[in-house]
């Protein structure tokens, strides 16, 4: 009987964590800005006020992030796509010229392209 209450317990956590966490984070953002409330009602602003400054304070705050945080997400999640595809093709390439030599010698034009770009970019030499 108190295996099954056991188990019966850890399930109904499981299902209503996303509402108990969601319910931490809200007493703990109540908590945590209750102080300027009291501050602005010490200024002699009415409390409902107050929330409601620190409220649209916050919320601007969070639209300004995102307005700024978007599209800079976007632009490297773009980047990294095309860096993949650049990659993929490079592997396309090899496996071709591994699997048939004859075939225009690619892997030997690949690696000699590859030191020759070292050579110019200065990548890899040694100060002798």
């Amino acid at each position: 009987m108190k295996i099954a209450f056991a188990v019966l317990l850890a399930a109904i956590v499981i299902k209503l964590w996303p509402i108990i966490l969601m319910l931490v984070i809200a007493v703990l953002l109540a908590v945590m800005l209750d102080p300027i409330v009291l501050w602005l009602e010490a200024r002699r602003v009415r409390r409902p006020f107050g929330i409601a400054a620190v409220a649209s304070v916050l919320l601007g705050l969070l639209i300004v992030f995102l307005f700024v945080l978007i599209p800079v997400i976007s632009t490297q999640i773009a980047d990294l796509m095309q860096e993949e595809n650049q990659v993929s093709y490079q592997r396309r390439l090899l496996r071709s010229s591994t699997a048939s030599p004859k075939r225009f010698h690619v892997r030997r034009r690949l690696f000699t392209a590859f030191k020759a770009n070292r050579r110019r970019h200065g990548i890899g030499l040694r100060a002798d």
